[in-house]
């Protein structure tokens, strides 16, 4: 049961972090202000994507024990 929920968490992870770093390649850029939201887009896409790799290695590491 533990695996399902896991791989719900890091699919969802994994869909939101692609669709912000999508949203911040495709902002169109309108001056400075709007360049710092983009930017802020595809940092916050990183950091999920990131995040669903870490929970994968920290499952991972957890399952031998």
């Amino acid at each position: 049961m533990h695996d399902y929920i896991t791989f719900i968490i890091v699919a969802v992870c994994v869909v939101i972090g692609a669709g912000l770093f999508r949203i911040g390649l495709m902002h169109p850029n309108s001056g400075s202000g709007e360049d710092a939201r983009r930017w802020l887009f595809i940092v916050l896409g990183i950091a999920f994507c990131v995040a669903a790799v870490l929970i994968l290695l920290l499952r991972a590491m957890k399952l031998p024990s």
